[in-house]
């Protein structure tokens, strides 16, 4: 089918060529107004192939541009809040980063580091999914998988004192954003 489309493609150039040569050598009325009709049938086939082109590379709304826009968010909103956390001096008197400590004892930068790598794969697996690259669905799931996990642990302390409940709020988006990112993306990959 390609090779045909290809073939009418070159024929109605070339036709459109004589037909130029036509106006150009001054041929008869009738041999212009043939090649007058011709040049408008190759104008609507070359609209029809654009609308096809236009149809078929059509963004989904849901998996390049909604989730690729949530999952930038909140990667940036995760790693906001971390540097927000660090440079406001909360952790200043504990020694370097591998000494910081929350207030249950345990070590932080576990926890840092694993905010930061979902982060960073969301922040890149949603510009992978703007741009339709293959990987960038398998790094959202997972992305989208720590995202769901982190949400869902970080509620935890959220909800101790009043003072954090202003964090439970992007807490509870990351929970049902990620749920419902993960379930579209596995019914388009079903689709395909």
């Amino acid at each position: 089918m390609k090779y045909f489309n290809l073939l009418i493609i070159l024929t109605l150039i070339n036709q459109n060529l004589i037909c130029q040569k036509n106006d150009k050598y001054g041929y008869s009325l009738s041999e212009n107004i043939n090649c007058n009709n011709l040049i408008l049938k190759e104008n609507l086939f070359n609209q029809e192939i654009n609308m096809n082109l236009k149809v078929n590379n059509q963004k989904d709304f849901w998996t390049q541009k909604a989730i690729p826009t949530f999952m930038i968010t909140m990667g940036v909103g995760i790693a906001s809040i971390w540097i927000m956390d660090i440079t406001s001096g909360e952790f200043s008197g504990q020694g370097n980063f591998f000494q910081w400590k929350n207030d249950g004892g345990e070590y932080l930068w576990p926890h840092i580091c694993a905010e930061y790598l979902t982060a960073i794969g969301l922040v890149t697996g949603g510009v992978g999914l703007f741009k339709q690259k293959r990987w960038a669905v398998s790094l959202s799931y997972i992305s989208l998988g720590a995202l769901t996990y982190t949400s869902l642990n970080s509620l935890g302390w959220t909800f101790v004192e009043k003072e954090r409940y202003g964090y439970a709020v992007p807490m509870i988006i990351g929970l049902t954003g990620s749920i419902i990112s993960i379930k579209i993306l596995i019914s388009k990959d079903l689709k395909r």
